[in-house]
Protein backbone atom coordinates (compact mmCIF):
# COMPACT_ATOMS: atom_id res chain seq x y z
CA UNK A 1 0.00 0.00 0.00
CA UNK A 2 1.20 3.22 -1.27
CA UNK A 3 2.23 6.10 1.73
CA UNK A 4 -0.69 8.39 0.78
CA UNK A 5 -2.99 5.13 0.76
CA UNK A 6 -2.05 4.13 4.54
CA UNK A 7 -2.54 7.73 6.02
CA UNK A 8 -6.21 7.93 4.01
CA UNK A 9 -7.09 4.47 5.38
CA UNK A 10 -5.47 5.72 8.88
CA UNK A 11 -7.45 8.66 8.96
CA UNK A 12 -11.27 6.77 7.87
CA UNK A 13 -10.21 4.00 10.57
CA UNK A 14 -10.48 7.49 12.78
CA UNK A 15 -13.66 9.37 11.49
CA UNK A 16 -15.21 5.62 12.25
CA UNK A 17 -14.26 5.51 16.03
CA UNK A 18 -15.32 9.15 16.45
CA UNK A 19 -18.68 8.02 14.51
CA UNK A 20 -18.94 5.42 16.85
CA UNK A 21 -18.48 7.96 19.88
CA UNK A 22 -20.89 10.23 18.75
CA UNK A 23 -23.45 8.12 18.54
CA UNK A 24 -23.21 6.74 21.82
CA UNK A 25 -23.22 10.34 23.17
CA UNK A 26 -26.23 10.90 21.80
CA UNK A 27 -27.74 7.53 22.93
CA UNK A 28 -26.59 9.35 26.62
CA UNK A 29 -27.84 12.34 26.04
CA UNK A 30 -31.31 10.60 25.30
CA UNK A 31 -31.25 8.50 28.05
CA UNK A 32 -30.89 11.95 30.45
CA UNK A 33 -34.05 13.59 28.38
CA UNK A 34 -35.87 10.91 29.53
CA UNK A 35 -34.98 11.25 32.87
CA UNK A 36 -36.23 15.34 32.30
CA UNK A 37 -39.09 14.24 30.60
CA UNK A 38 -40.55 11.44 34.03
CA UNK A 39 -39.64 14.95 36.18
CA UNK A 40 -41.53 17.11 33.99
CA UNK A 41 -44.04 14.42 33.85
CA UNK A 42 -44.36 13.92 37.91
CA UNK A 43 -45.05 17.87 37.53
CA UNK A 44 -48.02 17.65 35.75
CA UNK A 45 -47.00 17.73 32.32
CA UNK A 46 -49.19 15.60 30.17
CA UNK A 47 -49.40 16.19 26.62
CA UNK A 48 -46.51 16.68 23.99
CA UNK A 49 -46.40 20.37 24.13
CA UNK A 50 -45.84 20.36 27.66
CA UNK A 51 -42.25 19.07 27.11
CA UNK A 52 -41.51 22.34 24.79
CA UNK A 53 -39.08 24.64 26.53
CA UNK A 54 -38.59 27.47 23.56
CA UNK A 55 -36.42 29.17 26.50
CA UNK A 56 -33.60 26.15 27.59
CA UNK A 57 -33.26 25.36 23.53
CA UNK A 58 -32.47 28.80 22.72
CA UNK A 59 -29.64 28.66 25.94
CA UNK A 60 -28.32 25.45 24.51
CA UNK A 61 -27.81 26.76 21.28
CA UNK A 62 -26.74 30.40 22.26
CA UNK A 63 -23.82 28.56 24.60
CA UNK A 64 -22.59 26.21 21.41
CA UNK A 65 -22.43 28.81 18.85
CA UNK A 66 -19.68 30.84 20.02
CA UNK A 67 -17.54 27.15 20.01
CA UNK A 68 -18.54 26.86 16.15
CA UNK A 69 -15.57 27.06 14.38
CA UNK A 70 -14.21 25.73 11.90
CA UNK A 71 -17.62 25.59 11.17
CA UNK A 72 -20.77 28.25 10.57
CA UNK A 73 -22.47 29.15 12.74
CA UNK A 74 -25.66 28.08 11.00
CA UNK A 75 -24.09 24.41 10.58
CA UNK A 76 -24.14 24.06 14.15
CA UNK A 77 -27.53 25.74 15.20
CA UNK A 78 -28.98 23.57 12.20
CA UNK A 79 -27.68 20.19 13.46
CA UNK A 80 -27.97 20.70 17.26
CA UNK A 81 -31.34 21.85 16.26
CA UNK A 82 -32.18 18.68 14.82
CA UNK A 83 -30.81 16.78 18.01
CA UNK A 84 -32.91 18.92 20.44
CA UNK A 85 -35.66 17.98 18.22
CA UNK A 86 -35.72 14.44 17.52
CA UNK A 87 -34.63 13.94 21.89
CA UNK A 88 -37.96 16.21 22.32
CA UNK A 89 -39.51 13.89 20.23
CA UNK A 90 -38.48 10.69 22.01
CA UNK A 91 -38.99 12.33 25.58
CA UNK A 92 -42.80 12.91 24.76
CA UNK A 93 -43.56 10.23 22.89
CA UNK A 94 -42.01 7.97 25.85
CA UNK A 95 -42.53 9.69 28.72
CA UNK A 96 -46.21 10.14 28.00
CA UNK A 97 -46.84 6.39 27.05
CA UNK A 98 -45.81 4.90 30.18
CA UNK A 99 -47.86 3.88 32.71
CA UNK A 100 -48.45 6.72 35.64
CA UNK A 101 -47.73 5.60 39.22
CA UNK A 102 -49.85 3.68 40.41
CA UNK A 103 -51.89 2.89 37.89
CA UNK A 104 -52.13 -0.75 36.44
CA UNK A 105 -49.37 -1.83 33.93
CA UNK A 106 -50.62 -2.27 30.13
CA UNK A 107 -50.80 -6.11 29.40
CA UNK A 108 -48.63 -7.96 27.37
CA UNK A 109 -49.44 -11.79 26.27
CA UNK A 110 -46.51 -14.11 25.33
CA UNK A 111 -47.79 -17.16 23.38
CA UNK A 112 -44.69 -19.61 23.21
CA UNK A 113 -42.52 -20.16 26.29
CA UNK A 114 -39.58 -21.48 24.58
CA UNK A 115 -36.15 -20.16 24.86
CA UNK A 116 -36.64 -16.77 23.00
CA UNK A 117 -40.14 -16.38 24.16
CA UNK A 118 -38.79 -16.67 27.79
CA UNK A 119 -36.48 -14.01 27.14
CA UNK A 120 -38.97 -11.82 25.59
CA UNK A 121 -41.12 -12.25 29.19
CA UNK A 122 -38.05 -11.22 31.13
CA UNK A 123 -37.76 -8.08 28.46
CA UNK A 124 -40.75 -6.64 29.27
CA UNK A 125 -41.69 -7.44 32.70
CA UNK A 126 -40.17 -4.39 33.10
CA UNK A 127 -42.80 -2.37 32.07
CA UNK A 128 -46.00 -4.92 31.54
CA UNK A 129 -47.91 -7.21 33.19
CA UNK A 130 -46.75 -10.51 30.97
CA UNK A 131 -48.99 -13.08 30.61
CA UNK A 132 -47.50 -16.38 28.85
CA UNK A 133 -49.31 -19.41 27.29
CA UNK A 134 -47.74 -22.47 25.97
CA UNK A 135 -48.85 -26.12 25.33
CA UNK A 136 -46.59 -27.16 27.57
CA UNK A 137 -46.92 -26.39 31.27
CA UNK A 138 -45.24 -23.74 32.70
CA UNK A 139 -43.32 -23.62 35.57
CA UNK A 140 -42.00 -19.77 35.96
CA UNK A 141 -43.58 -18.59 38.44
CA UNK A 142 -42.64 -15.34 37.44
CA UNK A 143 -44.97 -14.68 35.13
CA UNK A 144 -49.09 -15.52 35.20
CA UNK A 145 -50.32 -18.41 33.15
CA UNK A 146 -53.47 -17.99 30.83
CA UNK A 147 -54.98 -20.08 28.53
CA UNK A 148 -54.78 -19.27 24.57
CA UNK A 149 -58.61 -17.09 25.13
CA UNK A 150 -57.34 -15.29 27.67
CA UNK A 151 -53.75 -14.29 26.20
CA UNK A 152 -55.90 -12.59 23.24
CA UNK A 153 -57.61 -10.45 25.47
CA UNK A 154 -53.93 -8.96 26.59
CA UNK A 155 -53.82 -5.37 24.89
CA UNK A 156 -50.77 -6.58 23.14
CA UNK A 157 -49.86 -10.15 21.88
CA UNK A 158 -46.60 -11.64 20.86
CA UNK A 159 -46.45 -15.23 19.02
CA UNK A 160 -43.16 -16.78 19.79
CA UNK A 161 -44.12 -20.41 18.88
CA UNK A 162 -41.86 -22.03 16.24
CA UNK A 163 -42.52 -20.76 12.65
CA UNK A 164 -43.78 -24.01 11.51
CA UNK A 165 -46.37 -23.73 14.53
CA UNK A 166 -47.21 -19.62 13.42
CA UNK A 167 -50.22 -20.57 11.30
CA UNK A 168 -52.11 -22.67 12.95
CA UNK A 169 -51.86 -20.67 16.51
CA UNK A 170 -52.37 -17.31 14.77
CA UNK A 171 -56.01 -18.98 13.40
CA UNK A 172 -56.56 -20.68 16.76
CA UNK A 173 -55.72 -17.10 18.57
CA UNK A 174 -58.06 -15.08 16.05
CA UNK A 175 -61.48 -15.70 17.26
CA UNK A 176 -60.01 -14.67 21.35
CA UNK A 177 -58.63 -11.27 19.83
CA UNK A 178 -59.84 -8.05 21.44
CA UNK A 179 -60.78 -5.04 19.58
CA UNK A 180 -57.82 -2.69 18.76
CA UNK A 181 -55.17 -5.59 20.30
CA UNK A 182 -51.64 -5.04 18.82
CA UNK A 183 -50.13 -8.23 17.47
CA UNK A 184 -46.75 -8.48 16.71
CA UNK A 185 -44.60 -12.40 15.75
CA UNK A 186 -40.91 -12.97 15.85
CA UNK A 187 -40.12 -15.51 13.37
CA UNK A 188 -36.90 -15.10 11.43
CA UNK A 189 -38.54 -15.22 8.57
CA UNK A 190 -41.11 -12.68 7.67
CA UNK A 191 -43.10 -13.33 4.45
CA UNK A 192 -45.39 -15.75 5.40
CA UNK A 193 -46.03 -15.29 9.04
CA UNK A 194 -47.20 -11.22 8.00
CA UNK A 195 -49.37 -13.25 5.08
CA UNK A 196 -50.83 -15.69 7.66
CA UNK A 197 -51.54 -12.68 10.22
CA UNK A 198 -53.02 -10.73 7.80
CA UNK A 199 -55.42 -13.71 6.65
CA UNK A 200 -56.06 -14.69 9.92
CA UNK A 201 -56.46 -11.33 12.25
CA UNK A 202 -59.55 -9.06 12.18
CA UNK A 203 -58.94 -5.61 10.00
CA UNK A 204 -59.22 -3.65 13.56
CA UNK A 205 -56.39 -5.65 14.62
CA UNK A 206 -52.74 -3.81 14.86
CA UNK A 207 -50.35 -6.70 12.84
CA UNK A 208 -46.59 -5.89 13.28
CA UNK A 209 -44.06 -8.02 11.88
CA UNK A 210 -40.89 -8.10 13.92
CA UNK A 211 -37.51 -10.16 13.48
CA UNK A 212 -35.14 -9.76 16.97
CA UNK A 213 -31.87 -9.87 15.44
CA UNK A 214 -30.32 -11.64 18.63
CA UNK A 215 -31.22 -14.20 20.40
CA UNK A 216 -30.93 -15.73 24.40
CA UNK A 217 -27.25 -16.18 23.95
CA UNK A 218 -26.36 -12.91 22.23
CA UNK A 219 -28.70 -10.68 23.59
CA UNK A 220 -26.33 -9.54 26.38
CA UNK A 221 -23.19 -9.28 24.17
CA UNK A 222 -24.45 -8.45 20.87
CA UNK A 223 -25.76 -4.71 19.14
CA UNK A 224 -29.67 -5.38 19.97
CA UNK A 225 -31.34 -5.06 16.50
CA UNK A 226 -34.72 -5.61 15.61
CA UNK A 227 -36.52 -5.79 11.98
CA UNK A 228 -39.82 -4.05 12.35
CA UNK A 229 -42.72 -3.45 9.42
CA UNK A 230 -46.41 -2.53 9.93
CA UNK A 231 -48.43 -4.88 8.23
CA UNK A 232 -51.79 -3.01 9.18
CA UNK A 233 -53.28 -1.23 11.28
CA UNK A 234 -52.98 2.04 13.55
CA UNK A 235 -50.13 4.49 12.70
CA UNK A 236 -49.60 5.81 16.35
CA UNK A 237 -49.89 2.78 17.90
CA UNK A 238 -46.91 1.32 15.49
CA UNK A 239 -45.16 4.61 16.18
CA UNK A 240 -45.26 4.05 20.00
CA UNK A 241 -43.98 0.61 19.45
CA UNK A 242 -41.39 2.00 17.47
CA UNK A 243 -40.24 4.54 20.42
CA UNK A 244 -40.45 1.87 23.05
CA UNK A 245 -38.13 -0.09 21.14
CA UNK A 246 -35.68 2.52 21.05
CA UNK A 247 -36.15 3.19 24.79
CA UNK A 248 -35.38 0.13 25.43
CA UNK A 249 -31.82 0.14 23.82
CA UNK A 250 -32.41 -1.68 20.12
CA UNK A 251 -31.76 -0.44 17.21
CA UNK A 252 -34.65 -0.18 14.56
CA UNK A 253 -34.82 -1.49 11.57
CA UNK A 254 -37.86 -0.44 8.92
CA UNK A 255 -37.67 -3.58 6.16
CA UNK A 256 -40.74 -4.76 4.23
CA UNK A 257 -41.22 -8.72 4.57
CA UNK A 258 -39.72 -9.83 1.30
CA UNK A 259 -36.74 -7.63 1.10
CA UNK A 260 -36.27 -8.97 4.69
CA UNK A 261 -36.29 -12.53 3.47
CA UNK A 262 -34.11 -11.97 0.23
CA UNK A 263 -31.53 -10.50 2.40
CA UNK A 264 -31.77 -13.04 5.17
CA UNK A 265 -31.49 -16.18 2.70
CA UNK A 266 -28.13 -14.63 1.69
CA UNK A 267 -26.86 -14.42 5.52
CA UNK A 268 -29.21 -15.99 8.30
CA UNK A 269 -29.91 -18.98 5.67
CA UNK A 270 -26.55 -19.58 4.47
CA UNK A 271 -24.48 -19.03 8.15
CA UNK A 272 -26.96 -22.10 9.26
CA UNK A 273 -26.16 -24.03 6.16
CA UNK A 274 -22.34 -23.77 6.78
CA UNK A 275 -22.57 -24.08 10.35
CA UNK A 276 -24.00 -27.41 9.82
CA UNK A 277 -21.65 -28.20 6.99
CA UNK A 278 -18.95 -27.60 9.13
CA UNK A 279 -20.42 -29.87 12.01
CA UNK A 280 -21.37 -33.09 9.68
CA UNK A 281 -17.66 -32.37 8.12
CA UNK A 282 -16.07 -32.69 11.34
CA UNK A 283 -14.30 -29.45 12.48
CA UNK A 284 -12.75 -29.52 15.88
CA UNK A 285 -10.75 -27.16 17.92
CA UNK A 286 -6.72 -27.90 18.02
CA UNK A 287 -3.59 -26.30 19.22
CA UNK A 288 -3.00 -25.10 15.52
CA UNK A 289 -5.95 -22.86 14.95
CA UNK A 290 -6.09 -19.56 13.05
CA UNK A 291 -8.10 -17.04 14.04
CA UNK A 292 -10.44 -17.20 11.20
CA UNK A 293 -10.77 -21.09 11.61
CA UNK A 294 -11.97 -19.79 14.89
CA UNK A 295 -14.50 -17.83 13.97
CA UNK A 296 -15.52 -20.49 11.68
CA UNK A 297 -15.98 -22.69 14.80
CA UNK A 298 -18.11 -20.15 16.40
CA UNK A 299 -20.25 -20.05 13.42
CA UNK A 300 -21.16 -23.69 13.75
CA UNK A 301 -21.39 -24.06 17.58
CA UNK A 302 -23.74 -21.05 17.63
CA UNK A 303 -25.52 -22.45 14.61
CA UNK A 304 -26.10 -25.86 16.28
CA UNK A 305 -27.37 -24.95 19.51
CA UNK A 306 -30.61 -24.61 17.55
CA UNK A 307 -33.12 -27.55 16.89
CA UNK A 308 -33.35 -28.61 13.39
CA UNK A 309 -36.60 -27.69 13.12
CA UNK A 310 -35.47 -24.26 13.31
CA UNK A 311 -32.92 -24.87 10.67
CA UNK A 312 -35.61 -26.62 8.34
CA UNK A 313 -38.45 -23.94 8.43
CA UNK A 314 -35.81 -21.06 7.97
CA UNK A 315 -34.57 -22.75 4.70
CA UNK A 316 -38.33 -24.27 3.69
CA UNK A 317 -40.20 -21.10 4.56
CA UNK A 318 -37.79 -18.29 2.92
CA UNK A 319 -39.15 -17.68 -0.63
CA UNK A 320 -35.93 -16.30 -1.31
CA UNK A 321 -33.49 -19.62 -0.34
CA UNK A 322 -33.50 -22.19 -2.80
CA UNK A 323 -32.50 -19.15 -5.37
CA UNK A 324 -29.53 -18.44 -2.50
CA UNK A 325 -28.57 -21.69 -2.32
CA UNK A 326 -28.26 -22.38 -5.67
CA UNK A 327 -26.35 -18.99 -6.05
CA UNK A 328 -24.27 -20.19 -3.68
CA UNK A 329 -23.13 -23.67 -4.88
CA UNK A 330 -22.47 -22.04 -8.49
CA UNK A 331 -19.93 -20.01 -6.55
CA UNK A 332 -18.65 -22.89 -4.15
CA UNK A 333 -18.14 -24.56 -7.90
CA UNK A 334 -16.28 -21.77 -9.53
CA UNK A 335 -13.90 -21.54 -6.76
CA UNK A 336 -13.34 -25.43 -7.05
CA UNK A 337 -12.59 -25.20 -11.08
CA UNK A 338 -9.66 -22.69 -10.32
CA UNK A 339 -8.13 -25.95 -8.24
CA UNK A 340 -8.70 -27.79 -11.35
Amino acid sequence: MKPNETRLANCRLQIDEIDRNLLELLKKRAQVVLQVGDIKRTAGASTSHDFYDPARERAILDKLVPQAAPFSTETIQRIFKEIIQSCRTLESEVTLSQPRVNTAKPTLAIIGFGRFGQLWSHFFAHTHEVWVHDSRPIKDPAFRTVPLAEAGKAETVIIAVPLRQMEKTMHALAPHLAPHTVVMDVGSVKSLPAMWMAEAFPTTTTIIATHPLFGPDSFATSERRIAVHLVQGDETAYSRWKTYFTWRGLTLLEVDPDTHDQVMAGSQGLTHIIGRTLNAFGARASLLDTQSYQALLQVMNQTCKDSPQLFQDLIHLNPHSEAAIEAFAKAFGDVMDTLA
